[in-house]
């Protein structure tokens, strides 16, 4: 709270009125709205049950909650909160501890350089023949990219995928699993006409495919707000903005973030200013220079994050049986 803010039992801020100068020397955190006790629940429920906020864990609904709101106890209002969410008890599969340290990607450039895809379904027939979902996530930020997909031939993947390049760049490779969309002649025709290397994953590994992370997050937020099987192709852009604006806590970035340099202003965001690099469109390079140096800043952070993990616990072999199988056996 500042001197300029107001505050009533019933409502969050009465009056707030920082100058500007106040606003731009926040460090870019931004100012906090202080919440009164009777508005606590409701702003857990925005930043954890919200279509946008798509039921995340404990620490990606109070990081959500920290970058816009403060009152007391934040930490342990927010625990209770999600621990006896009852949706998240009744979809959500448990987090067990892992075996060993996250998988470590090999270096990359840039951004969008590896993307990884993946499709999801049959999901029920939707209005349009909607019965598939195809996933398209950048390796390096996760910054995820869904559509809405009638049928699931190689040619509607490949102008999808060209659609994401023309959005962010041509990728320099592709993983994916063994389905037959991705080792078709028209897939494999449009990798090598863009010079883009394929790599599968192999068959009874399909999770070191990235995207099935996002996956799982997306059945959870499907499942929970897609009472009317009809309608789920309409809330696809809210999963995605979802995915998007929480924080990794392998990278320690939000995917938006790493991919624009700024802060998503979201539809609760109760602040006045944005707290986006300023703009001025008579001084360009200064705006280009701010942003490059963010980017920069997050690109340290994020390797400096990756490069302390360390392998703790034995990896246990999985009795799978060795057996001949076709490389294109996935009915997908």
């Amino acid at each position: 709270m500042c001197d300029h803010a107001e505050e009533d039992e019933y409502s969050m801020i009465v009056k707030f009125h920082p100058t500007f100068e106040e606003e731009l020397n926040d460090l870019g955190a931004g100012f906090k709205a202080f919440i009164p006790s009777s508005l606590i629940r409701r702003i857990i429920f925005a930043c954890h049950g919200h279509p946008l906020s798509g039921h995340a864990g404990i620490s990606k609904t109070l990081a959500r909650a920290m970058q816009l709101y403060f009152w007391p106890r934040m930490r342990k209002d927010v625990r209770k909160y999600v621990r006896g969410c009852l949706h998240c008890q009744q979809y959500k599969p448990p987090n067990k501890r892992p075996r060993a340290a996250p998988y470590q990607p090999q270096s990359m450039a840039y951004p969008w350089e590896t993307i990884c895809v993946d499709l999801m379904g049959p999901k029920p027939t939707a209005y349009g023949q909607m019965k598939w979902i195809l996933v398209i996530i950048d390796q390096c930020t996760k910054y995820v990219e869904l559509f809405p997909l009638a049928t699931v031939s190689s040619t509607i993947i490949v102008q999808k995928i060209n659609e994401v390049a023309c959005r962010w760049g041509h990728p320099s490779k592709i993983i994916s699993d063994n389905g037959k969309q991705f080792v078709s002649t028209i897939f494999l025709e449009f990798c090598e006409s863009r010079n883009i290397k394929m790599s599968h994953t192999s068959t009874y590994n399909p999770s070191a495919n990235p995207t099935e992370r996002a996956n799982r997050d997306l059945k959870t937020m499907l499942a929970i707000y897609t009472n009317i099987h009809l309608r789920w192709p309409r809330f696809l852009n809210e999963f995605a903005l979802v995915s998007r604006t929480n924080i990794s806590e392998a990278l320690g970035y939000s995917p938006m973030y790493l991919n624009t340099g700024r802060l998503t202003p979201l539809l609760f965001d109760p602040r006045l200013l944005k707290h986006a690099t300023p703009f001025d469109v008579n001084n360009p390079e200064e705006y280009v220079k701010e942003l490059m140096g963010i980017l920069h800043e997050c690109g340290t952070f994020v390797r400096r994050r990756l490069s302390d993990e360390r392998l703790s616990d034995a990896v246990c072999p999985t009795p799978f049986v060795r057996m001949v199988v076709c490389p294109k056996f996935s009915d997908k």
